[in-house]
């Protein structure tokens, strides 16, 4: 098993030690002038990451990395998305909020000038200096690639069925600050989201929304993830508030949403710790990040944690990759 874990300064890449007690082991550390945004692992195995400014690296080995010739000069990339039935098309999302097409593997980039004019678009920004909104998450359907969501904090939740030429703004019961969102093959017409005012869950692609927090001690939702293998258990970072201080939990749920329970067995406290990424591979195995530069790694569905990587910098986002 290895890991990419996007800093501020570079992109790191990680691969297990032959015992679960052997320490990590460095294989790259890469791009540390770019501040990484968004990681995402091709259909071929290669690692991509990209960062605000601008630039796409790809990486087949972990340790040699190229650059994408085609820079977005004036955009913050923030989110990306491929699908393994199209391997060569590719999304990214940025801040400001857009989203970008590309039909050559990362290669070139061309903009989708329908995001950007969505009737809401005006009115989209973010609660807190800088006050700029944008994509915080871009997925295509797992079964179909032309059907591509994006969510912008705050601007809410969209949808295109014709691969992101023409754009639909789902129902703002879903909330305008959509922070992250999940969709497993096995339950294709199931979204869960997080947002600044819970966990949301969607039985038929975003139409309707039903919140599923009723009852947890906190609401601001960061971050959601799906088991690859199991598409009812389900991990979601939430926070007692939107600043960094505060208080933090990882919830686990085992039912899709209908229940869920605090996994800390092997944790430090969390307080001050955001949780900013969460990733999963094969059945049960779960890691995390933290702003302030812990990855932490369960392989049996959060039953037991244990700390794999301390950065020096802050960590926005960790991608967990089977070999």
């Amino acid at each position: 098993m290895r890991i990419a874990i996007g800093t501020t300064r570079g992109v790191v890449v990680l691969k297990e030690g032959k015992t679960e007690m052997d320490t990590w082991m460095l294989v790259s550390h890469a791009h540390q002038a770019r501040n990484i945004q968004a990681l995402l692992t091709d259909p071929q195995g290669s690692i991509l990451a990209a960062s605000s400014q601008g630039s796409i690296h790809k990486t087949k080995d972990g340790e040699n990395w190229m650059t994408a010739p085609d820079t977005l000069e004036d955009a913050k990339i923030t989110a990306i998305s491929c699908h393994p039935k199209a391997p060569m098309v590719m999304y990214v999302g940025t801040q400001p909020p857009a989203v970008y097409l590309s039909k050559t593997a990362g290669l070139r980039w061309q903009k989708l000038p329908a995001f950007s004019k969505l009737p809401s678009s005006e009115n989209w920004t973010y609660p807190v200096p800088p006050y700029r909104a944008s994509v915080t998450k871009l997925r295509q359907h797992p079964l179909y690639p032309h059907v591509v969501f994006a969510s912008v904090a705050s601007g809410g939740f969209m949808g295109s069925l014709d691969g992101g030429l023409t754009w639909t703004e789902r129902p703002v019961s879903v909330g305008k600050e959509v922070n992250d969102f999940a969709i497993h093959a096995l339950m294709p017409t199931r979204i869960f989201a997080a947002t600044s005012t819970g966990l949301f869950r969607s039985l038929d692609l975003g139409s309707t929304w039903e919140q599923i927090t009723h009852g947890l001690p906190y609401t601001f939702a960061r971050r959601i993830c799906i088991a690859p293998y199991n598409p009812n258990l389900i991990m979601a970072g939430l926070s007692q508030m939107r600043e960094d201080s505060g208080a933090q939990i990882l919830l686990c749920s085992e039912d899709g949403g209908e229940t869920w329970h605090v996994k800390n067995v092997g944790l430090p406290s969390l307080n001050n710790q955001r949780i900013t990424s969460i990733s999963a591979v094969g059945e049960k195995t779960f890691a995390f990040s933290t702003v302030t530069g812990n990855v932490y790694l369960t392989t049996d569905g959060g039953d037991l944690w244990r700390a794999i990587y301390l950065s020096d910098h802050t960590i926005n986002v960790i991608q967990l990759l089977p070999k």
